[in-house]
Parts: structure tokens; C-alpha cells; sequence
């Protein structure tokens, strides 16, 4: 959820799918047979995942996608929806001569992926969901769960943020909102480029619509195979949320991570290591 992330530098390629009047842009890293498509969260872009390269390139081809409004995509539709995004995954599964995939969602990555297999599922292996937004979010943080009024003011405050911005600090300072709910808003409203990311992808986020028993169900019958990650301090996403998918479904597991909602880092890394490598993991009871 941060553009403040170091760019490491690894071996990559990266170039650009055509897509309609859009190129979307894309890394590409890995020598593995299997495919994986990595979706970013809210603000981040592709290079986030470049964390996790020492952990999938010898399992994985990974292409991490940057989203609609995110990175160094030229995104020239009003919104994105799922058409949008299943067709790109059509253009990277022409483009590597596959017909099956994996996934793996960050945050609002991970409420796209989960709305994705209700398409696409058919075709997927495995899944990975860190601190997926979609299951449980604080309504704060998610526009689905917004009351209309709050959504209209909202509209008014991308349009005049100033007054907004000395109201955030003022309720910082009385202690009516936490310091880090104080510098995620005041983040991202901070500039017209940023605001306008925010209104876009808010207005395309709808169409990502979740309702856990579904999704619950869906992987169920499927028994696809699913990760769950979570940060154990984690102040958008909380880790009762994994139990909305977990209870009774032994194809899902859940790794606790001590860390805040930011948690594509060297610990994922170690721990996507572990699994991938077959070894013992931790489950929520």
C-alpha cells in the first residue's frame, strides 16, 4: 500500500501487453515451468513482488502486473473490471504458450484474484492471498462498505482536500484516528496524480465485489489449494479474517506473520521458501 518501497535490483525483463487502446506494464522474472501472475495492492506497483524473487524463480515464470492507475500502466478506460483483467491474463498465458496458472493478490490484488477465480478457476493450481483485501476489511479502508453519504463527502474532499487535511490532524492529535490511518489518508490525497489514482481505481473497485461464503464455497468444491497470509499487527486487514475462509477446509492454510499491513518482505520471502520447499507450516486453530 506504499510507493515508498526500494526498487531492487535483480535480473528481470519487463516490457508492455497491448490491450484495447491500454499497455498494461509487466515484470517478468523466474525459470520455473509453472506460471505465476502476481496483482499488487492499492498505490503499490509490479516491482513489489522483485522482494519475493529469491523465493519463486526456480519454482515460477512470474509476471507481475502493473494494475490499471498503478506504475507505468497507460490505462485509457474510465475503469477496469474483470473482462479487463481476465483478458490480460489471456495475453500472458498466449504469450508463454501455457494454459494453466497460478495467482498470487497483495491486499486489493488479493480481492481481484479472489473475484477472478469465480472466471478463471478452472485453469488455476494454487493460490496465494496476503493480507487479501475482500474477507474482512476495516470499512474505513474499503469503499464497498462505505455508507452513500460518507462516499459523496469523500467525492467532495478528492475535489477540495485542504480543510480535509488540517481535520485529519486535528483528529490525530485529540486520538480519534491512529497515526498510521492519519498518514495512509493524508498520503494519498496529498497530490491531484494520487487523487485521482484513488477516484479511479475507487469507481473500478465495485465491480470487485466480494461476499466470503461464496468465495468459501467456490473453493471448496474446487479444493484448490490456497495460502493465506496475515500480519499479526496489521491495521486494515485484520487475521479474523482468514477465518472466514479456513474453518473446516484442510486445502487452506494460514501462516501468521509478525508485521503490519506491509508484508511483501525478506519474511515472506523466507517463509514462501518453506513452503514451496514442502516444509511444515503454521495454522490458525
Amino acid at each position: 500500500m506504499s510507493e515508498y518501497r526500494p526498487l531492487v535490483k535483480l535480473d528481470m525483463d519487463k516490457g508492455f501487453l497491448k490491450y484495447e487502446n491500454s499497455k498494461v506494464h509487466y515484470i517478468r522474472f523466474g525459470n520455473g515451468d509453472r506460471l505465476l501472475i502476481a496483482l499488487h495492492g492499492f498505490a503499490d506497483e509490479a516491482a513489489l513482488f522483485l522482494e519475493l524473487k529469491e523465493s519463486l524463480e526456480n519454482h515460477y515464470t512470474v509476471y507481475c502486473l502493473d494494475l490499471p492507475y498503478h506504475g507505468q500502466t497507460i490505462w485509457q478506460k474510465l475503469q477496469f473490471d474483470p473482462a479487463d483483467i481476465s483478458a490480460l491474463f489471456d495475453l500472458i498465458l498466449k504469450k508463454e504458450s501455457k494454459d494453466r496458472f497460478d495467482l498470487m493478490g497483495y491486499s486489493m490484488g488479493g480481492r481481484i484474484v479472489q473475484k477472478m477465480l469465480f472466471k478463471r478457476i478452472l485453469e488455476v493450481d494454487k493460490v496465494y492471498l496476503i493480507a487479501p483485501d475482500g474477507l474482512e476489511t476495516k470499512w474505513i479502508f474499503n469503499v464497498n462498505l462505505m455508507p452513500r453519504g460518507i462516499k459523496t463527502f469523500l467525492r467532495y474532499v478528492l475535489k477540495k482536500p485542504d480543510w480535509f487535511i488540517r481535520l485529519l490532524g486535528g483528529l490525530k492529535r485529540v486520538g480519534l484516528i491512529t497515526k498510521f490511518v492519519h498518514n495512509f489518508v493524508l498520503y494519498h490525497i496529498s497530490s491531484t496524480r494520487k487523487r485521482e489514482r484513488i477516484f479511479n481505481t475507487w469507481n473500478s473497485i465495485g465491480k470487485f465485489r466480494l461476499w466470503p461464503p461464496g468465495v468459501k464455497r467456490l473453493l471448496k468444491e474446487h479444493q484448490l489449494s490456497v495460502e493465506l497470509f496475515f500480519g499479526s499487527q496489521d491495521e486494515i486487514i485484520p487475521v479474523s479474517a482468514a477465518k472466514r475462509l479456513n474453518t473446516n477446509m484442510p486445502n487452506i492454510r494460514t501462516h501468521i506473520i509478525e508485521e503490519g499491513h506491509l508484508l511483501v518482505d525478506h519474511k515472506l520471502n523466507q517463509l514462501l521458501k518453506e513452503i514451496l520447499s514442502e516444509k511444515q507450516i503454521t495454522k490458525i486453530d
